[in-house]
């Protein structure tokens, strides 16, 4: 739930960081410093005014310091001793990243490595499995090596199922200026829902065709017995009448029925 404090600014609650969700923290704790118009101080785009109007400095030292305040009371009890000796919000965030994101070569293969190896699990949603690609081209993103848009679009069309690989082919067709990551997601997304409804509505089909067929054949009126259901060459009273009777009998009535074809 979201609360407002004394001074007017959203609450929000999130989940303290820890050692397994600094990616997710550090989008969640952006928000926040952006909702209360301090993440430029973090990111050093605002810096203390370099005038002698004390009134400014100290408005600027006070945001300051709720910056540092949200970061800090946003980061569980075990963690809090990697930034608890310092007071400055832009010192803290970079020793909470490097920290949790070191800058090395290793981490950016492992993120590489993790991306062009990454296929959709059977069933898994189009959506989904983009979320899951948008994700490791964050994380490259952040390390300095982003992958190049051509790459994500190619990835995100290489292990898709045979199904929609005529939507693929068209894909692969685009002008330049329309073969972008987000362009093609959306497109894929559309035809799985296309696919879908399709096979939702198949059985539908089925069971009116079969109904049709089987209200026609109500309409039936054997002319041997009488019955609804059935033509005379099915009938199974017939049947059981023909087995009963001798063979020659048979064959005098055959004969009989088919008389005026022979030949005179």
């Amino acid at each position: 739930m979201l609360s407002m404090n004394d001074a007017g600014e959203i609450n929000f609650r999130i989940r303290p960081l820890d050692d397994s969700n600094f990616p997710q923290w550090s989008k969640e704790i952006k928000v926040i410093l952006l909702e209360r118009k301090l993440w430029e101080i973090v990111t050093e785009k605002e810096v203390e005014p370099d005038i002698k109007d004390v009134k400014l400095v100290n408005d600027f030292k006070i945001r300051r310091n709720k910056a540092f305040a949200t970061i800090f009371m946003n980061v569980s009890n075990g963690l809090r001793p990697i930034i608890e000796n310092v007071e400055d919000p832009v010192i803290a965030w970079k020793k909470l990243k490097d920290y949790f994101q070191p800058d090395s070569r290793a981490r950016m293969m492992a993120f590489k490595n993790e991306c062009y190896n990454l296929r959709p699990e059977p069933h898994e949603k189009i959506a989904i499995y983009g979320s899951k690609l948008e994700r490791i081209s964050e994380q490259l993103q952040e390390c300095g090596h982003p992958i190049d848009e051509q790459d994500r679009c190619f990835q995100i069309l290489r292990f898709l199922p045979d199904e929609i690989e005529n939507v693929i082919q068209n894909i692969y067709r685009w002008e330049e200026k329309d073969f972008k990551f987000f362009k093609v997601l959306d497109e894929l997304i559309r035809e799985e829902g296309r696919l879908h409804q399709r096979k939702a509505d198949r059985p539908t089909a089925t069971y009116a065709t079969t109904t049709r067929k089987q209200g026609y054949k109500d309409n039936l009126v054997c002319f041997h017995c009488n019955r609804k259901g059935h033509f005379k060459r099915d009938c199974p009273l017939r049947k059981k009448e023909q087995e009963r009777q001798p063979r020659t009998e048979r064959r005098k009535k055959e004969r009989a029925q088919f008389s005026h074809l022979e030949p005179y």
